[in-house]
């Protein structure tokens, strides 16, 4: 029987996400203009409205995509027997958190279309944290899931607290 629960992963680039995400919002924003124009002929050749919208609308959705709703990227969860050791990424910046003696509470959470999250809940008497790992990445769905089992499994072999939804 293992001693600790080791779930390692390469740490993710999210400077290629964040590109990546741009250029797709780009692409989409360009296009609806390029649709806004022919769809409105008499603007006497005067885009700047349309252009001002398409600035407008490109800002606030990359507002809302990466300051309201940052991107989380757990890449080390290690557990054993009193300590537990999170290493993840959020919006590319490191963090790490110890536990001694921690709770934890793992849930697959509906988030969308057929679109899943793993829901990490540790707390203990000192501190409590709440991630929320969307599949992104390596993070697939099988990843979350197998996450989740075997976080419950090693739990249930060492007969630790652990709460599951």
């Amino acid at each position: 029987m293992p001693k600790e629960l080791k779930l390692e992963i390469e740490p993710h680039n999210f400077n290629t996400f964040i590109l990546k995400s741009i250029f797709s919002i780009l692409s989409i924003l360009l296009l609806a203009f390029i649709l806004f124009v022919f769809i409105t002929p008499n603007l006497n050749g005067n885009y700047t409205l349309p252009l001002k919208i398409v600035v407008i609308l490109f800002i606030l959705i990359l507002v809302t995509q990466f300051i309201f709703s940052p991107t989380v990227y757990l890449y080390s969860i290690i557990i054993s027997e009193t300590i537990t050791e999170l290493k993840w990424q959020k919006n590319g910046k490191h963090n790490s958190k110890k536990f001694n003696n921690a709770e934890i509470k793992t849930e697959l959470i509906p988030s969308g279309k057929n679109n899943l999250y793993l829901k990490l809940e540790i707390k203990d008497k000192n501190s409590q944290i709440i991630l929320k790992q969307h599949r992104i990445g390596e993070w697939t769905f099988d990843k979350l899931k197998k996450t989740e089992n075997e976080i419950e499994k090693y739990y249930a072999q060492h007969r630790i607290k652990i709460i599951t939804a």
